[in-house]
Order: structure tokens, then C-alpha cells, then sequence
């Protein structure tokens, strides 16, 4: 996950930050770790964020497994649970990147578009 030519870095984190805050989903063949990002135009995901809500839309494991498993209701019902400034239909542009442990990486965002 590497920004793309004209796209500005909005966040730069490391999938081995903060591990006792947020769980994270695994691999358990590769022991990479998920990382959720928009891939719709307008609706803002981990962009949006403030603080730790950063960490929980870009990492948490109940969300990436619903959204692995493309169940965007409950991708949704978790993301509002835990995520104040998500709206339901966010949600459903949701992809799962995946990071090797501990590897730092940006997020770019342009008009919601996250990559």
C-alpha cells in the first residue's frame, strides 16, 4: 500500500502500533495483517478519522472479518458501533489490503477514494 501519483499521504501508521488497543485481524497462512480502506469516491473512511478511531477503522479484526466474509451489514453495524463519524453506507466500499507485521505504510485519500 503505497500512495499513488497525485494522491496526497493522509495518515501514516504501522501495523505494529498501538497492538493493545485495537485487535488486529491475522492471516493465518501469511501472518499478514488486514487493513480496511474506502475504495469509494465520497465516503470517507479511515481518512475521516480522529485519535484512535484511526487505529479501529484501519484495523479492527470483527470489522475486517465481516467485510472478508462480505457481510456489509455487520461490517456496518460494527463500523457505527465503533466509529462515531461513520455513516451505514460507507461500508459497503470497504476492501481488505494486506500489510506484513510491523511494516509501515500510508494511506492516500482523494475525495474519499482511500488507497
Amino acid at each position: 500500500m503505497q500512495a499513488s501519483p497525485g494522491f496526497r499521504p493522509q495518515y501514516r501508521s504501522s501495523s505494529a502500533i498501538a497492538s493493545d488497543r485495537v485487535e488486529r485481524y491475522i492471516d493465518e497462512k501469511t501472518q499478514k495483517v488486514a487493513v480496511l480502506v474506502s475504495l469509494g469516491y465520497g465516503g470517507y473512511w479511515s481518512s475521516y478519522q480522529y485519535g484512535k478511531d484511526i487505529e479501529i477503522a484501519l484495523f479492527d479484526r470483527q470489522i475486517a472479518k465481516a467485510v472478508l466474509d462480505k457481510d456489509f451489514e455487520e461490517a456496518a453495524r460494527l463500523a457505527t458501533a465503533k466509529l462515531p463519524l461513520i455513516l451505514p453506507v460507507e461500508v459497503r466500499n470497504l476492501v481488505v489490503g494486506w500489510v506484513d507485521q510491523g511494516d509501515e505504510f500510508w494511506i492516500s485519500e482523494y475525495d474519499g477514494f482511500e488507497m
